[in-house]
């Protein structure tokens, strides 16, 4: 038994199992601490330090490990993106009118690099008016 005064390396169990649920991923330098238990299809975030349970298609980070997402049946993702999703192209649309949709017109070159020779742009403008003897 461990009480508020035990110390820190006697208050969690040391060699309990871990179970890792199917579909699970964990991100790179992700730590699952002794006695974790993973559902199926969760996410864990890089460098994220799991312990204690976490239920079936969730998305977990942070140190330590809390619920960023989760998956619900009827509502989808929660919460849900902040940006929305992407619309579906419409029917009819061909793939040249969608080429044509990301060409720009060409744009003139700001004001302060039409002043300045094609040879000078590289250098940066406060050094272009060093004079040569220094």
């Amino acid at each position: 038994m461990t009480t508020p005064t035990s110390p820190i390396g006697k208050r969690s169990p040391r060699s309990a199992p871990v179970n890792i649920g199917a579909g699970s991923w964990l991100g790179a330098g992700a730590v699952v601490l002794p006695g974790a238990r993973l559902g199926r299809n969760v996410v864990v975030a890089a460098g994220a330090v799991v312990r204690g349970e976490v239920p079936d298609h969730a998305v977990v980070a942070g140190a330590p490990a809390k619920i960023v997402r989760r998956w619900d049946a009827e509502a989808g993702w929660q919460p849900p993106l902040r940006t929305p999703a992407p619309m579906p192209v419409p029917e009819g649309v061909t793939h040249e009118q969608l080429l044509a949709l990301g060409v720009l017109p060409p744009q003139p070159a700001p004001p302060e690099a039409r002043d300045v020779p094609a040879d000078a742009r590289d250098v940066p403008a406060d050094a272009r008016d060093v004079p040569a003897d220094r």
